[in-house]
């Protein structure tokens, strides 16, 4: 299931980047267990009532877009 989620993603990062789509769809492949990870504290935080995100995170309530661009360095600037 991966590879069908990651080969779409993969092929519109590499004709934006030129990174080759073998190298992206390995890296996003390598990235879904710290996503799987960033989120699942986050929705863990978000039941337990946590008054602020652990130091780095962004709150809760971003988007997928917000959780990449945090990690790949870019998205979103939170205010």
């Amino acid at each position: 299931m991966l590879s069908k989620l990651s080969r779409p993603i993969a092929t519109s990062v590499s004709k934006k980047t030129g990174i080759p789509v073998a190298t992206v769809t390995r890296a996003v492949e390598v990235m879904v267990p710290a996503l799987v990870t960033v989120l699942a504290e986050r929705a863990s935080a978000e039941r337990a009532g946590a008054g602020s995100p652990a130091s780095g995170a962004q709150p809760a309530g971003g988007d997928l877009g917000d959780l990449l661009g945090s990690i790949l360095g870019g998205g979103k600037k939170q205010q």
